[in-house]
């Protein structure tokens, strides 16, 4: 639950950076994409620490991915909307999109490397090394300081 849990909240740093990044305002139609997408972000969790529990390995991925790029590719046709339409609704979809995409990235690196980081041992009694720690310190790292870049830009920008 705990690795769970960090993962999500790493989820919503790191997608609100891109976000800040890409200039995607957060009003309510963001805000109900991040909260469509919040399930299938925890899903993805969920199922990578199952797997890495039981085999140790991330060859469930590719299930993740198309799991992932089907709800993606049902969202693109928000995109072929007139534009009175898409207008209201391309913000929903970009924030589906980026924080699916960001969870993917979060479960290939930050979910087994927090699962090791606990110390947890796997299903047969193994203890698994935690060779991943300084990816994910080295990820994080980059995750606040391109925060703050985003932030600094933006600052620069309304002053201007």
């Amino acid at each position: 639950l705990v690795v769970v849990s960090l993962s999500l909240g790493a989820d919503i740093l790191v997608s609100v950076a891109v976000y800040a990044i890409l200039g995607i305002s957060v009003h309510i139609y963001t805000l109900a994409g991040i909260t469509v997408s919040l399930g299938i972000v925890i899903d993805v969790s969920i199922v990578m620490i199952d797997h890495w529990i039981h085999r140790a390995d991330r060859r469930v991925f590719v299930a993740l991915i198309g799991a992932v790029l089907t709800t993606v590719a049902s969202l693109s046709v928000i995109f072929l909307l007139p534009e009175k339409e898409r207008i209201s609704l391309s913000d929903f979809a970009s924030a589906i999109c980026i924080n699916l995409s960001v969870s993917l990235i979060l479960a290939w690196f930050f979910v087994p490397a927090l699962f090791d980081c606990f110390g947890s041992t796997m299903s047969d009694g193994t203890r698994k090394s935690s060779r991943l720690r300084r990816a994910v310190t080295g990820f994080l790292h980059i995750s606040c300081r391109a925060l703050t870049l985003a932030s600094l830009c933006r600052c620069c920008v309304s002053m201007a």
